[in-house]
């Protein structure tokens, strides 16, 4: 088995058995509370976003079924195209080891049919064309596709070309999540294309974080009583006119 499926595999077990970074925020005990947003689509705006700071078409982030993002493995790919690893998703209880299911899920402006389909690879997860030459077979609106031992599924959307590969992944499999072709959720979406950091925190010149200075207006002081005349202070009780 090659050394850089067992890498993809072991990335996400770790990040599913909470060894790395787990979606949403941290509660005052440390404890990570999961993001109710992160099972819901992607909306436009947020997709828009992250899209941009990672310099990729919106259009061209997609997800399928069947499969989770590994961390680290989507982005750019090529001149303006978009590619992400996904690794199989398990029954509960199984644990994923080197024979689960790698594959990459890209996307690339431009056209397909039948004639132009061998010209096009059959991409491995690492971004390289897979070794072979690629033959290509019609298959509804789909197109069936073999390199060597690689073999993959792609079909036009919209105006952009989507291309599901993977090595020794059953084509029926393939077929089934690239049918279901669509918008990675909000928890999808920040594995395969991470928020930009925060911003760090403002310092002063030793390191150290400055105190906010106070915006309060300071107090006007002692309230003057009408009774009390110049001097020590003490009442005025002498008898006036009239007294």
């Amino acid at each position: 088995m090659r050394q850089w499926r067992w890498g993809v595999v072991l990335a996400v077990a770790m990040a599913t058995t909470g060894c790395a970074e787990a979606v949403g925020t941290a509660g005052a005990d440390g404890t990570a509370t999961p993001d109710p947003q992160a099972d819901a689509p992607a909306g436009p705006e947020l997709l828009a976003d992250r899209a941009a700071y990672h310099g990729i078409r919106p259009e061209l982030v997609l997800m399928v079924d069947g499969y989770r993002p590994a961390p680290g493995g989507g982005g750019a790919y090529g001149a303006d195209g978009y590619a992400a690893v996904l690794v199989a998703v398990l029954p509960e209880g199984e644990r994923p080891d080197e024979d689960t299911d790698v594959v990459l899920l890209a996307a690339e402006p431009g056209p397909i049919d039948l004639a132009t389909c061998p010209a096009i690879p059959v991409l491995t997860p690492t971004g390289a064309a897979a070794d072979g030459m690629v033959e290509c077979a019609a298959d509804g609106d789909m197109f069936a596709r073999t390199a060597g031992t690689w073999r993959g599924y792609a079909v036009q959307r919209d105006a952009a070309v989507v291309r599901l590969d993977g090595e020794d992944v059953e084509a029926g499999a393939l077929r089934d999540a690239l049918d279901s072709l669509r918008v990675p959720t909000v928890g999808e979406l920040d594995v395969i294309l991470p928020p930009p950091p925060a911003p760090p925190s403002p310092t002063a010149s030793d390191g150290t974080t400055p105190t906010p200075t106070s915006t309060s207006t300071p107090s006007p002081g002692p309230v003057e009583r009408g009774d009390l005349p110049p001097g020590d202070g003490a009442p005025d009780n002498s008898v006036g006119l009239g007294g």
